[in-house]
Order: structure tokens, then C-alpha cells, then sequence
């Protein structure tokens, strides 16, 4: 089974499901509404902005740590037979990929309806949360692999995430507010370089490792 069926079945088996995306959605209204009316809708550039990241990494968190719950037990020794293991970290990578960019700019359109736009390009912004997105679900799905193969030690994965995670969000959080400001491309273009640098690396590492861990 290749990893683009391994994807296309994650992302089926969600849809069909939905539980974790409603989640995900009726926290980000319910978290959303209620800065709304603590700020009473003048959040300025920085605020605004670390309320979204913060909001993302909550999110991310919650979608990529049940990454490998399913491949346990009897899956795991039918996966064990029949699937590549570099095939299951692509597409677990492709997928949580996907859904928390769905989930930030979910959360970006929300923040726009409730606070307004503190200012800044908008194109440059929305890339710099789907760059920030991808970056934090590769990192979690990362640490959730090997928490996976420690029983789901759940500890484990935050000790594992918490170094990776904390560089990402920084990083997504000065270009955001660069770009917030209308700074010059040129000051915040290396934060985006970075971003996107740690996520390779981060997918790299995963993609070398996992194979070893999960015949371990």
C-alpha cells in the first residue's frame, strides 16, 4: 500500500468520522469568541497575533497526538507485513500537514470576524501561518511516532516536542508581526526561510528515522 492510499484512507477515515475536527473547531469558536469579549475587539498587532499562534499550537497539539493511536495491536503487525514504514510517515506527515492548514486558516478567518485586522499584508500573513501550520504538524507527528513505539507516552512526545516546537512558533510569531506592521520584506523573509528550513528538517529526520523505530 503506497503512502498516497495510506492518505487518502486518513483522510476518508476522517471525514467519516469528524470527531477530532469538530473538536478542533469548537474550540477555536469557543476560545475565539470569548478573547472577543475580554479584548472587546481592539487587539493590537501583537496581541492579535500571539493569540493565533497560540491557538494554532493548541490545535496542532491536539490533531497530531493521536497520529498512531489506531496502529496498535493487530494493525500494527497487518501494517508490519504489508506496508513500507517510510510510506506510513509520509502520508501521517501529508495528513496532519493538511488538516491543521485547514485548521489555521479556520482559525485565522475567525479571528478576522471576531478582533477585525490589526493591519499588514494579508498574502504574506496567511503564508506565514500555513508555513508555521505545516511546521508544527510535522515536529508533532515526529515526537508522536516515536511516542507511538514507548506505548503512547504521552509525556514523552511533550519533552520530545517541547524543544522543536517552542523555535517554530517564535519564529512564526516575529514574522507575523513584521508583517503586521508592514515592515520591509527583507526583515521578516528569514523568519519564513527558517520556518520552512526547520520543517524539512524536521520531515528529513522523520523519513530516516521511522523506519528504524518502527521495526524496533
Amino acid at each position: 500500500m503506497s503512502w498516497i492510499k495510506l492518505t487518502q484512507l486518513s483522510l476518508l477515515l476522517e471525514w467519516r468520522n469528524k470527531s477530532a475536527l469538530f473538536n478542533s473547531l469548537l474550540y477555536s469558536i469557543a476560545s475565539t469568541y470569548i478573547a472577543s469579549v475580554l479584548l472587546t475587539n481592539q487587539a493590537g498587532v501583537q496581541v492579535w497575533n500571539g493569540l493565533l499562534w497560540l491557538l494554532l499550537l493548541f490545535n496542532a497539539l491536539t490533531a497530531c497526538s493521536s497520529s498512531f493511536k489506531s496502529e496498535t495491536g493487530n494493525r500494527y503487525h497487518y501494517y508490519l507485513q504489508w506496508i513500507r514504514p517510510s510510506d506510513l510517515i509520509v502520508s501521517k506527515l501529508i495528513y496532519n500537514g493538511i488538516y491543521c492548514l485547514f485548521v489555521s486558516w479556520i482559525q485565522w478567518l475567525l479571528l478576522f470576524f471576531f478582533l477585525g485586522w490589526p493591519g499588514g499584508w494579508m498574502g504574506w500573513h496567511l503564508l506565514c501561518i500555513s508555513l508555521g501550520a505545516i511546521g508544527l504538524s510535522t515536529v508533532l507527528t515526529l515526537t508522536a511516532g516515536i511516542a507511538a513505539r514507548s506505548g503512547n507516552n504521552m509525556s514523552l512526545m511533550a519533552v520530545l516536542s517541547f524543544p522543536l516546537l517552542i523555535p517554530t512558533a517564535l519564529l512564526g510569531v516575529k514574522a507575523s508581526i513584521l508583517i503586521g506592521v508592514e515592515a520591509e520584506v527583507e526583515s521578516f523573509r528569514p523568519f519564513l526561510t527558517g520556518n520552512a528550513g526547520m520543517t524539512l528538517l524536521s520531515a528529513a529526520t522523520g523519513y530516516l528515522l521511522f523506519p528504524y523505530l518502527w521495526r524496533d
